[in-house]
């Protein structure tokens, strides 16, 4: 998923760029960003109903946030130069990859 995040990162048009096109792009980002937020809900749920650990699912939640945040921006069209970047979001499901495999 981290993978896909980047992928999705790497995609995202820079600020200023205008017009139609531009605005395209952010709703198929947006609908890209959206699939990948039910993914990580659906892996959270799962680790929930399974008795999973609370600081993990609390860290699937802060990353689900931070995705509904990119979403809102794109349908917005003000993305920000962090938005595009989105390290943070990357970061923290690659350590919640490393936190979950390190409790097996």
């Amino acid at each position: 998923m981290a993978g896909q995040q980047q992928q999705l990162n790497r995609s995202m048009p820079q600020p200023g760029a205008g017009g139609d096109s531009m605005m395209d792009r952010l709703a198929e980002l947006a609908a890209r960003q959206q699939a990948l937020r039910r993914a990580l809900k659906e892996i959270r749920q799962g680790i929930s109903e399974r008795g999973g650990e609370k600081r993990v699912t609390g860290d699937l939640d802060r990353i689900a946030k931070d995705m509904e945040n990119v979403i809102n921006e794109m349908r917005k069209h003000q993305v920000r130069r962090e938005t595009i970047c989105g390290r943070k979001i990357v970061q923290r499901l690659l350590d919640a990859t490393l936190g979950d495999n390190a409790g097996s």
